[in-house]
């Protein structure tokens, strides 16, 4: 971190920066942005300071970068703790769990995801829990995945066509065991 006081619209600046590039699939750019707005985050500011961690990570895993992504994620959840937001860091270990998945570390993945959908609400939640189905899925437990997928859609808020036939199947598929 920097003892520098540099003015808060600079460190506002810069998050747009990476943000903007970030949707437009500029990783890379997007991850020299969040890089150098960390080192306008006054001491003290952790939550900032998560917040801006989690975006470099995200955006390290956009470039294939998963280890150094995983690691700033890890520092991001510490930080989200440290500041005292537990949604936040219950969505930094959706993250990580994501991350784990695509790495094929399957046991590790699931284990994050299932603490983290235990942390979170709503659609959060649910997409959470569609993550940790998948993987149930790719494991062949099957009955699992079935259970985890009904979690997830009893978690859904705005319950679209295909999540309602989906509910309808899966409930048909539980009463058939």
């Amino acid at each position: 971190m920097n003892t520098n006081i540099s003015p808060p619209d600079t460190f506002s600046a810069l998050i747009e920066d990476g943000q903007n590039n970030y949707r437009r699939g500029n990783h890379s750019r997007a991850l020299e942005a969040f890089n150098e707005a960390l080192l306008h985050i006054q001491d003290g500011d952790e939550l900032e300071r998560a917040k801006t961690l989690n975006n470099i990570g995200v955006t390290q895993l956009a470039l294939g970068e998963h280890k150094a992504g995983l690691e700033t994620l890890e520092l991001a959840h510490s930080a989200y703790l440290n500041a005292g937001d537990l949604d936040s860091a219950a969505k930094v270990m959706a993250n990580q769990g994501a991350a784990m998945a695509q790495l094929k570390l399957k046991s590790q993945a699931a284990e994050l995801l299932e603490k983290a959908a235990e942390n979170l609400e709503g659609e959060e939640r649910a997409d959470t829990l569609m993550m940790l189905g998948r993987l149930e899925l790719q494991k062949g437990r099957f009955m699992k995945a079935i259970f985890t997928y009904h979690k997830a859609l009893a978690s859904r808020t705005n319950k679209s066509f295909p999540d309602r036939v989906l509910e309808k199947l899966i409930n048909l598929a539980l009463r058939g065991i």
